[in-house]
C-alpha cells in the first residue's frame, strides 16, 4: 500500500478496504467514496442482513428503507430478505410462530451474528450503538438482524439471537419498527465516519 491509494479487494461476499483515502472506485457495484477517511484502517465487512417476517404495505415506508440501504452501500452493505407473514384466528398463534420461524431458520446461516428486534431487549444510544457496530464490522461478522411478525417470534428464535436489541420501551407498529432499526444502523455507521446527517 502506497501513498494516498485506496486498496480494495473483494473476495465473495468479503470486501477487504484498506487506507480508505483515495479515488473513486467501484468494486462488485459497490461505490467508495471519493476522498472517504474513516476512523480505522482495515474493515473487513461481510453483507449484513435484515430479515423480516412480511413487508411494510405503506410504500413510503418502503421506499425510507431502500434509501438508508442505498445510502449505507458505501460503508456496510444491507440486503434486505423478508418472509412470509402468516394469517390467522384466535388459538392458531403458537402454530404461527412456529411456521414462522421454520421460514426465518431457513435466511440464518449457523455462523450469522443474530441481533434480535425485541422491546425487552437492550437499549443503546445512537453513539454506543455505533461503537458496537464498528466492533462487529472490524471483527468481520455475518449479521442478521431479525424482526418478527406482529405475533413476535417463536420461543426458538429468540433462544437462537446473539443479541437482542430494544428500540424502545414503547410499542411501534411493525413496519415503523423495520425503518427505524435500518434508520439507526445508517446513523451508526454516519457517526463513525463523521458525515453530518447525525447532527442535522
Amino acid at each position: 500500500m502506497t501513498g494516498d491509494r485506496l486498496i480494495v479487494q473483494a473476495r465473495t461476499e468479503l470486501l477487504i478496504i484498506a487506507k480508505k483515502i483515495g479515488t473513486l472506485v467501484i468494486v462488485t457495484g459497490v461505490m467508495v467514496q471519493e476522498n472517504w477517511k474513516g476512523p480505522y484502517n482495515t474493515i473487513m465487512a461481510h453483507r449484513w442482513r435484515l430479515v423480516t417476517v412480511g413487508r411494510p404495505k405503506d410504500s413510503a415506508i418502503v421506499h425510507a428503507i431502500d434509501e438508508y440501504r442505498r445510502r449505507l452501500e458505501p460503508w456496510q452493505p444491507l440486503d434486505w430478505e423478508v418472509t412470509t407473514e402468516i394469517g390467522y384466528r384466535p388459538g392458531q398463534e403458537n402454530e404461527v410462530l412456529e411456521r414462522e420461524a421454520r421460514t426465518l431458520f431457513k435466511h440464518i446461516a449457523s455462523p450469522d451474528f443474530v441481533i434480535l428486534l425485541d422491546i425487552t431487549g437492550e437499549q443503546l444510544t445512537s453513539w454506543d450503538f455505533s461503537r458496537r457496530m464498528q466492533r462487529y464490522q472490524e471483527q468481520g461478522a455475518r449479521l442478521s438482524f431479525v424482526t418478527g411478525g406482529s405475533l413476535g417470534v417463536a420461543r426458538r428464535v429468540r433462544e437462537r439471537a446473539d443479541w437482542r436489541w430494544s428500540l424502545s420501551v414503547l410499542t411501534l407498529p411493525h413496519a415503523l419498527a423495520q425503518l427505524v432499526a435500518v434508520e439507526q444502523i445508517y446513523r451508526a455507521f454516519s457517526i463513525l465516519h463523521h458525515h453530518p446527517y447525525h447532527k442535522a
